[in-house]
């Protein structure tokens, strides 16, 4: 044993000697007795044991060095951090004791190092509100600074101490020559960005104050480029201005300037992650400290880019500028990033108007394309909500003098019109109408912007506006064209069964004298019929029908739909023959528009459903059907039987167009051998899928002849 051991001993024995008679003391050296064959594989028995002795023993306290070997010591503490209800007792109860750790040494008597200890494993320590205080108590048993123990993964107790914003422990290590610099092992980071990325709150600072005073390098970075400036910058408490000014002024003019431009693995600056972390102080000092506002990242991104990407972020733009004029640095205001996108391009994106007003006026290019051919225009279009913001912009354009072309196309083909009509808004359509958008152009699938609004526009509302305002503007508009594919927009309304947009295009002209009416293969614009029939479904479903949504098509509205697009036909003149007949029954044999057997309803649903059949009934026209199907108006039908309640409607509006057409069909395949009264009753009898079969049949027979 060493001298300083035999003097802890002696001064321990004095203390055993004074109090020979406390009753614990022999419970205690019977259970050290009992420890290496009892407890050795059961640690905790020994600490559930050891914990509750000790417990509340404040006098007469003995000399632990002569009742347990330094290695039992050594694992009742690790033991008792690493878990053990009695942790705080256990470390208390050993100082009291005034048991000291001694180092082993090696031959030439200097202290060996590797060696881990109850330090090392406080992070194992799963009591987070005390772990401070024990770590402080631990210190005073590892009270031997100039040996800094390290533990197989290289975690030493400077370190520990360090992290845990022990700045009085750390300062000890550094006063007997403790290297600031040294690396955390496994991570390759500094101490100082150690400290600076830990979680402690006030005790940051005294504690990176410290490694700085003893020359720490703020500028040393870690693998991944990234230094202790970075990561302050991306912290989330009060002390961050202070902690920059700290580091900053640590280091002279020469070496801040290059602290606050260094550029992590990503290309990020410090001034950039201040931006992503909206720290508004912090990247105020950091361009007045010289940080560069042009500097790019990894991803194309320019500070400016950070800026508006977010869209809370306005008068932070605001700031932004103001700090560059006082500065006097001159900004790239249309750097793109690697997408192609300029800040513009993302401030719209955001649908931010403050920022786009604030980039357009600091000289932003409205005209500039990203790499999937989107303008600025393109962007704002893309969305139904941002209606306000086409105004302003054009507003805004107008102010600064400035042009845009209205017509160019995206990658795609589209033009900002063709977006805004696939967003829905129509009142995006007239207002690019009245700035001279092309009303006849084609995208990349050779669909004009009139065909592109017949194949969505659900309440037929766009058609008119499109034709009134092209009307104004007198700017000729063939509403009767055909696309690449030879359809009218007419038949594309048809094809997707939008029987408002068919009456739109017929009351503005539409001409049903050359009309041939779609296949069911023609449009699958119902493949979402059956999702929304669900609650689950959601809009994306609908394919930005974002405008409509008080008419969605389900399968009685399909149905319904599918029979006004007929009437409507017919009242303008058109003659529908076997052949469109056909073709209509297709659309309710593709999307399963009929009554099934595959569903058990009660009575109470049954009478709902005759009780919504008799109101349908009451209209007079398949018009008011659809109205009414594709509204709110209808009773709540049960979620359970919602789809058969859904089908035996369709069933029951279209048996008398399957009906008609099907008898016809009957007479044929029979050569006409009973008297049509006999051929309607069988045709009663029948369902609906059929009758359809019954009119394939005589279709089939037909040709073949």
């Amino acid at each position: 044993m060493s001298s300083s051991n035999s003097e802890r001993s002696e001064g321990g024995v004095e203390a055993v000697d004074k109090h020979v008679a406390h009753p614990k003391l022999e419970k205690l050296k019977r259970l050290r007795e009992t420890f290496n064959w009892k407890f050795e594989n059961h640690p905790y028995l020994f600490l559930d044991e050891f914990g509750p002795l000790i417990k509340d023993w404040k006098q007469q306290l003995p000399n632990l060095h002569e009742i347990f070997t330094k290695q039992e010591m050594d694992w009742i503490l690790m033991k008792s951090i690493k878990r053990s209800l009695w942790s705080e007792e256990i470390v208390e109860f050993v100082i009291r004791s005034g048991y000291k750790d001694e180092p082993d040494l090696d031959e030439d008597g200097k202290p060996l190092l590797r060696r881990t200890t109850a330090v090392h494993q406080i992070d194992e320590w799963h009591w987070c509100a005390l772990k401070i205080e024990v770590l402080k108590n631990l210190f005073k048993i590892y009270d031997k600074f100039q040996v800094n123990y390290t533990n197989e993964l290289g975690y030493t107790h400077f370190h520990v101490a360090c992290i845990y914003g022990l700045d009085d422990v750390a300062e000890k290590f550094l006063e007997l020559g403790q290297d600031p610099n040294c690396l955390v092992p496994g991570t390759g980071n500094s101490m100082l960005y150690c400290v600076a990325a830990a979680h402690l709150g006030c005790a940051t600072e005294p504690i990176i104050r410290l490694l700085l005073k003893y020359g720490a390098d703020p500028s040393q970075a870690n693998e991944d480029g990234s230094t202790s400036l970075h990561v302050i910058c991306q912290r989330r408490n009060c002390t961050i201005h202070s902690l920059i000014l700290m580091l900053l002024e640590s280091v002279d003019e020469v070496q801040q300037t290059f602290l606050i431009n260094a550029q992590d693995k990503w290309g990020d600056t410090p001034l950039h992650l201040s931006l992503k972390y909206h720290h508004v102080k912090e990247f105020e000092l950091l361009l007045r400290r010289g940080a560069n506002p042009n500097s790019v990242n990894t991803k194309g991104q320019t500070p400016l880019h950070i800026l508006c990407e977010k869209n809370q972020r306005a008068n932070l733009l605001k700031l932004f500028f103001k700090l560059i004029d006082e500065i006097e640095k001159t900004v790239q205001i249309d750097v793109r990033d690697n997408e192609g996108n300029t800040p513009l391009h993302l401030a719209i994106s955001g649908g931010n108007a403050k920022m786009v007003q604030w980039l357009l006026i600091r000289g932003a290019d409205p005209s500039l394309a990203n790499a999937e051919g989107l303008t600025p225009l393109h962007i704002i279009c893309q969305r139904f909500e941002n209606r306000d913001l086409l105004k302003l912009f054009f507003k805004l354009i107008d102010e600064i003098e400035k042009t845009v072309q209205i017509d160019v196309r995206d990658n795609e083909g589209n033009t900002p019109l063709h977006l805004a009509i696939f967003s829905g808004n129509a009142l995006m359509v007239k207002s690019l109408l009245r700035r001279g958008a092309d009303p006849s152009l084609a995208n990349a699938e050779g669909l004009p912007p009139l065909h592109l609004i017949a194949r969505r526009n659900i309440l037929g509302d766009m058609i008119r506006i499109f034709l009134s305002i092209n009307g104004e503007r007198q700017q000729t508009v063939r509403i009767d064209a055909r696309e690449n594919l030879g359809r009218t927009a007419l038949e594309w309304a048809v094809a997707s069964c939008l029987p408002m947009a068919v009456k739109s295009l017929l009351d503005c002209g539409a001409d049903v004298s050359s009309f041939v009416f779609p296949t069911p293969s023609d449009c699958d614009v119902y493949a979402s019929i059956d999702d929304l029939d669900d609650d689950d479904s959601d809009d994306d479903n609908f394919d930005n029908f974002a405008l409509d949504k008080i008419c969605y098509l389900t399968k009685l509205a399909a149905a319904t739909g599918l029979l006004a697009i007929v009437e409507l036909l017919e009242t303008r003149g058109y003659i529908m023959n076997g052949d469109d007949a056909l073709k209509l029954m297709g659309f309710f044999d593709k999307y399963g528009l009929y009554e099934s057997t595959d569903f058990l309803t009660s009575k109470e649903v049954d009478d709902l459903v005759d009780s919504i059949f008799e109101e349908i009934a009451e209209n007079p026209k398949y018009m008011d059907d659809y109205k009414l199907a594709s509204s709110y108006k209808l009773p709540e039908l049960p979620q359970e039987s919602r789809e058969a309640c859904s089908l035996r409607l369709c069933e029951k509006i279209s048996t008398k167009f399957f009906r008609d057409w099907a008898l016809d069909s009957f007479l044929q395949l029979i050569h006409y051998r009973l008297p049509i009264e006999c051929c309607g009753m069988i045709m009663e009898e029948l369902k609906n899928k059929d009758l359809f079969n019954i009119c394939l049949a005589a279709a089939g027979r037909s040709s073949q002849q």
